[in-house]
């Protein structure tokens, strides 16, 4: 049975990434902002803080544009994760207990953007590219059809027989060469 909502698929994921780049982006300009009306000292921790800022709001706006949405989500599900095992784990065991329910969010939902890419519909990628991108999908063994199994394993067989005749009759040429440089 197919889902109710399966020919609106491209147009919801496309809501999702630009809803989490968006949510993302704001999060490190909200910290941001909220440094410079802090008027904090200069100090390490917080040039740490603005590098992580800037990558948040970077990583967000490529993520919600839709440009380069698989590195950078990758990229943002690292930290996400990197964030939660270093900030919240060691305050509980659990994301409610720790309050780390959004960076696990974040890192979930950016793991599966970096997965299935800018998408088809409303990415700069696509329209970059001048036609959908193109998604890897797994393919199952039970799904393809006799006659796909049997071409493909004919185009191999057929790669296979003209790769070995193109390396013997580079083995003969370089042997003809070998016996005209022996020749006096």
């Amino acid at each position: 049975m197919k889902a109710p909502l399966a020919r609106l698929n491209d147009p919801i994921y496309a809501a999702i990434r630009i809803v989490a780049g968006l949510l993302f982006m704001m999060n490190g300009s909200t910290e941001a902002i909220r440094r410079v009306r802090g008027r904090q000292v200069a100090d390490l921790a917080s040039i740490a803080g603005s590098s992580r800022n800037s990558r948040e709001f970077g990583a967000g706006l490529l993520i919600m544009l839709g440009l380069w949405a698989g590195i950078a989500a990758f990229i943002a599900s690292g930290e996400m994760a990197f964030a939660y095992f270093i900030v919240h784990a060691p305050q509980g065991g659990w994301p409610i207990q720790n309050n780390g329910q959004l960076s696990v969010l974040f890192c979930f939902i950016f793991l599966y953007v970096a997965a299935r890419g800018s998408g088809d519909a409303v990415s700069v990628d696509s329209l970059l590219v001048g036609r959908p991108v193109a998604r890897v999908r797994a393919t199952n063994a039970s799904m393809i059809s006799g006659s796909m199994l049997d071409d493909l394993i004919a185009s191999m067989t057929e790669r296979n027989h003209r790769s070995s005749f193109i390396r013997s009759s580079i083995q003969q040429r370089s042997a003809i060469r070998h016996q005209d440089t022996r020749a006096p």
